[in-house]
């Protein structure tokens, strides 16, 4: 079975749903809504943001297979989004528009690696392999 997930824009929420049948499996609530949500095949989990939260500084972890369970909600920060891979899938960039800075987390441990500083309003990051990807993946 394969499944896909979206942010809810206007709502705190995220929706997941079987994409052989187009039936919703679950919804998870989250801190607030969302722009951009990233998962990768070398990893068990999807990354959400929240950036249209009142505190929107939550990023939201969940499992990409059933249950769907939430593992952990990243919430150090000012405004964080935009989760996005390493092509290996071993690390994921958090931006924090309001804070100046790049966060690095471990993919698997989810801990914080470093940060990278000194960059203004840094918004999106997108790492140049996904120009490759194939087409609705």
């Amino acid at each position: 079975v394969s499944y896909a997930a979206t942010v809810h824009a206007g709502e705190g929420l995220i929706t997941i749903w079987d994409m052989d049948t187009n039936q919703i499996v679950t919804s998870l609530d989250t801190p607030g809504p969302g722009l951009f949500i990233r998962t990768h095949e070398e990893t068990p989990y999807v990354w959400a943001d929240s950036v249209f939260a009142k505190e929107p500084h939550a990023i939201v972890v969940f499992e990409k297979q059933p249950p769907f369970k939430i593992v952990k909600i990243l919430d150090e920060g000012i405004r964080t989004l935009h989760p996005e891979f390493t092509l290996d899938g071993k690390f994921v960039y958090v931006a924090d528009w309001d804070g100046d800075v790049v966060r690095v987390y471990d993919a698997v441990t989810l801990e914080k690696v470093t940060e990278i500083s000194g960059i203004h309003t840094p918004t999106g990051i997108f790492n140049s392999f996904r120009r490759y990807e194939t087409l609705g993946h």
